[in-house]
């Protein structure tokens, strides 16, 4: 839809998505004083309009959230039909939802933040814990498990807010529509043991997609995959799970604690609750510095998301001139006289030439059937609407939270922090984690971006411990490999000597090694330079990378010189002692000519 158009009380402004079953539009009230806030009007498409089934589930969750109020829940205001056309109409969120964000990590070659994946996840938790406990008006828990917590799911608002929203397979008390037993609905991948198998479920179901979540944006990979729909299903049905810790090193002991006991293949031995889950995450975003918050959230968003942030804004500026239904047949036809002074004249709008302003006419109204000419506007829509649950109220529409409103005027996208996103190769990082204590103090602080893109290398005194017993172990290991070279090449001397003494026919001469070389690990660097991007780095005088971070993890131990070169910049140069599996992380702060 180019062009806005006319449906009941409101203005539909842009089609923001369409599925197999129904569409979602921007839309906004007419004649609201708010000219920056902005709903979202989800619409059954006219095919399904007399499928009677149907019909009743888009009911049942639209009647199913109205009851839901809740920060980090999308808000529903109500459910009506508009002529023969059925819609949800909700809050709209200016943001990203998260599936949107893993794919953009991934073809960034970025991995998410600890702490920022835990705030996503303690934010959904709460917004889930909610809706389990929820009640009707009269106090009778409506039971719901949502059964389809996916990254599709979650949006991520420019203003920093996590909502969970589609409520379209949830299980309640308040349905008419009841899912038989066996019947799975949702997607595999993001399913609990027990449901795949078709069993009873409770909210423990959800924890455990929670924490399937959890696990993938903690690894920047998908936790079930498979060749087909059925693999996927074996998968889930086993829950085989490693801790994110064997994908990602970075991930602290008690993040792993978590994430495995919402994953935990049986149901009594998950997080009971969503709140308790939302807690143990919360205590541990509590014991890290810095503390992350919304507004780190909200400033990663609006950088990460640079192009969308700043197509927001243009929208709302566009948008904002549209108030009444004057201004929306102005964009059409021209508005004699002006019904609205903001907007572009017909003409530069794209408007019909008079000859098509008959057959434009009834594009307006996106219904069966259009007003007369002269008609009341207000009276046509409520003569042609039927509220079925809920009712929109424009001053509770207002009152909401200001956080997601966009700042147009004095928040800029273009931001300089935007250089500060570094490419990153997950699989390079994990190997780029060294054993040694020596890492302790360098790698403990490094926080590669404040923003929460680039991983915070967290490493506890476990973590050495560990470390150190492996180290051992691979050493003993090796000091036995010796022993038994030395042996065998005793054992061949004493047989040559006995040979020779007996008379007997020579073995074939041999000219074994006196001394068995072992052959050092190979140690790691990663180097970071400010600016980010079109630097060169130099090891020992070969260019080896145009961008930084950069992992390089098979330094043959010893000394080696690293330069970092930039047109503008002085070049940075240091000399560094790579030990045998070592790690060394280097901080480039180049300085301008």
């Amino acid at each position: 839809m180019s062009r806005p158009m006319l449906f009941g009380k409101y203005c539909l402004l842009e089609r923001l998505s369409v599925g197999g079953m129904a569409e979602v539009f921007r839309a906004k009230p007419l004649n609201s004083p708010s000219t920056d806030r902005f709903l979202a009007l989800k619409r059954i498409l006219p095919h399904l309009a007399e499928d009677e089934e149907f019909i009743k589930m888009f009911v049942d969750e639209a009647k199913l959230c109205v009851h839901l109020r809740h920060p980090n829940i999308v808000h529903i205001f109500e459910l009506g039909k508009f002529q023969s056309s059925s819609y949800i109409l909700m809050e709209y969120i200016p943001g990203q939802d998260l599936l949107a964000l893993q794919k953009r990590l991934r073809q960034r070659r970025l991995i998410m933040s600890v702490a920022q994946a835990c705030y996503v996840v303690m934010e959904l938790a709460k917004g889930l814990d909610y809706a389990h406990k929820a009640t009707d008006d009269y106090g009778r828990p409506l039971n719901i498990i949502h059964r389809d917590v996916s990254p599709q799911n979650v949006l991520i608002s420019y203003g920093g807010q996590v909502k969970l929203i589609d409520f379209g397979v949830a299980k309640a008390a308040v349905q008419s529509t009841k899912t038989q037993v066996g019947v799975l609905k949702g997607k595999f991948g993001y399913m609990s043991p027990e449901q795949i198998r078709g069993e009873a479920i409770d909210q423990r179901s959800d924890i455990f997609a929670a924490g399937t979540v959890l696990w993938e944006l903690l690894t920047n990979r998908r936790l079930f995959t498979g060749d087909n729909e059925f693999e996927i299903f074996q998968k889930v049905r086993d829950a085989n799970v490693d801790p994110p810790s064997a994908k990602n090193p970075q991930i602290p002991p008690e993040v792993d604690r978590i994430v495995m006991k919402a994953l935990t293949a049986h149901p009594e031995q998950r997080y009971s609750y969503c709140a308790d889950l939302a807690r143990d995450l919360g205590q541990f975003l509590t014991s890290i510095e810095p503390l992350y918050t919304q507004r780190h959230l909200s400033d990663w968003m609006a950088r990460f998301f640079e192009e969308e942030f700043a197509s927001e804004q243009q929208k709302i500026q566009e948008f904002r001139r549209i108030v009444t239904a004057d201004d929306v047949r102005g964009i059409y036809f021209g508005a004699p006289g002006g019904a609205n002074p903001g907007m572009a004249p017909a003409q530069q709008m794209g408007a019909p030439q008079p000859q098509e302003e008959t057959a434009e006419a009834t594009q307006i109204w996106d219904v069966d059937e259009a007003p007369g000419d002269g008609e009341d506007i207000e009276a046509f829509a409520a003569n042609h609407t039927v509220v079925q649950a809920g009712g929109f109220d424009l001053d509770d529409f207002l009152q909401l939270s200001e956080d997601d409103l966009i700042e147009v005027s004095d928040h800029g996208a273009n931001d300089n922090a935007t250089m500060e996103l570094a490419r990153l190769d997950p699989a390079k990082l994990r190997q780029s984690v060294a054993s040694t204590p020596e890492r302790r103090d360098g790698a403990r602080a490094a926080t590669l971006d404040a923003g929460g893109t680039n991983p915070r290398i967290i490493v506890s005194e476990q973590d050495i411990i560990d470390a150190t017993r492996k180290r051992n172990l691979r050493a003993g290991l090796a000091f036995v490999a010796v022993l038994a070279c030395v042996g065998l090449l005793f054992a061949t001397i004493v047989i040559y000597v006995v040979g020779d003494k007996g008379g007997e026919e020579k073995a074939p001469e041999t000219t074994p090694d006196d001394k068995v070389a072992v052959k050092q690990a190979p140690g790691t660097i990663v180097v970071t330079a400010r600016p980010v991007e079109e630097v060169e780095v130099f090891v020992d005088g070969k260019l080896r990378a145009e961008s930084t971070p950069f992992t390089l993890d098979d330094l043959e131990p010893g000394e080696h010189v690293i330069e970092v070169r930039h047109a503008d910049y002085e070049t940075f140069s240091t000399r560094v002692d790579v030990r045998s599996n070592g790690f060394v992380p280097i901080d480039a702060e180049l300085e301008k000519k």
